[in-house]
């Protein structure tokens, strides 16, 4: 079966969405929070990644 991708309206919620996650990363009280968030969306991401 084959995978046929994102629509344009899809792929710009995505991007919303990794954009919203950063900023809460970025907003976090000490780095180690900072830290933490950004492990868990490195972690989403590699899971979207796989097939």
């Amino acid at each position: 079966m084959e995978e046929s991708g994102m629509t344009d309206l899809q792929f710009k919620a995505y991007t919303r969405l990794i954009i919203k996650l950063l900023e809460n990363a970025k907003s976090q009280p000490t780095k180690e929070a900072t830290d933490e968030s950004l492990d868990e969306l490195i972690a989403d991401f590699k899971d979207d990644l796989s097939f």
